[in-house]
């Protein structure tokens, strides 16, 4: 779009250009800003916009319920509560608090609650003899 001044306007978006030129040849003609922009919208209906194409979704099934092949999660394992439990039972002294690092070191572990869960049936066994 070129306009009497001398200077060139490239706008890439159609309806924004035909503002533009009903705003120039407003402002030419002298009259109100404010009225002649309220005329001309009220003048032409208002376009809806298209919603942008939401990206396509993959959607993944699985299988709520564990195949024949798969191990329950569940075990009597005890849990690091039960284990914390019996350790301040039996840790009132230090000789026994002594005894329980020991055991823990034995275990490969740094404090209770890092025993590993297949390991703790045999730790609350030893655990429950000091």
């Amino acid at each position: 779009m070129t306009m009497e001044n001398g200077f060139t306007v490239k706008i890439e978006a159609p309806e924004l250009s035909h503002a533009i030129l009903e705003l120039a040849s407003v402002l030419a003609m002298g009259v109100s800003t404010k009225a002649a922009l309220t005329e001309a919208s009220m003048a032409e209906p208002k376009k809806k916009k298209r919603a942008a194409k939401a990206p396509a979704l993959e959607l993944i099934h699985e299988d709520p319920v564990p195949k024949a092949t798969e191990t329950p999660s569940t075990t009597d394992a005890p849990t690091v509560v039960d284990l914390r439990a019996v350790a301040a039972e039996k840790g009132k002294s230090a000789e026994a608090k002594a005894s329980i690092k020991a055991l823990l070191q034995e275990f490969g572990a740094a404090s209770i609650s890092t025993v590993p869960e297949d390991k703790r049936a045999a730790f609350l066994a030893q655990l429950e003899a000091i």
